[in-house]
């Protein structure tokens, strides 16, 4: 199980001297004066969880250069708010992501990034 520790560089103050003696942020801990540990099963996990983002990420973004753009949109905007929606979905709502990636496994991937698009405009307005 994972656990808060005091970040030694900084001492737990988040903070760290710069060469001319004035305090500085400590970037080690992000200001915080603490660090997380994770365990290797955590670890591992957390490097599945990333890879599989990245690799559905990648397949969302070069299987929107084949499809076709709506009318009236322009290709090279509509790949970008493809991509623009599927980061907004992991930002905002990642407990949807588990359903798009199913969605992507079994070879939805149109749909998928046609709703993605859908998605974008609808938080852009």
């Amino acid at each position: 199980m994972s656990h808060q520790r005091t970040h030694r560089y900084c001492g737990g103050k988040g903070e760290v001297p710069r060469t001319s003696g004035m305090p500085g942020y400590c970037f080690g801990c992000e200001g915080t004066g603490k660090i997380t540990v994770y365990t290797a099963a955590e670890k591992a996990a957390r490097q599945a969880k990333r890879e599989r983002w990245e690799s559905a990420r990648a397949l969302v973004e070069k299987h929107a250069r084949t499809v076709q753009a709506p009318e009236g949109v322009r290709a090279l905007v509509f790949r970008h708010e493809v991509v623009a929606g599927f980061d907004t979905l992991g930002e905002r709502e990642p407990q949807r992501m588990e359903k798009l990636y199913a969605s992507l496994d079994a070879g939805r991937i149109d749909d998928v990034v046609y709703a993605l698009y859908e998605y974008r405009q609808s938080t852009a307005a």
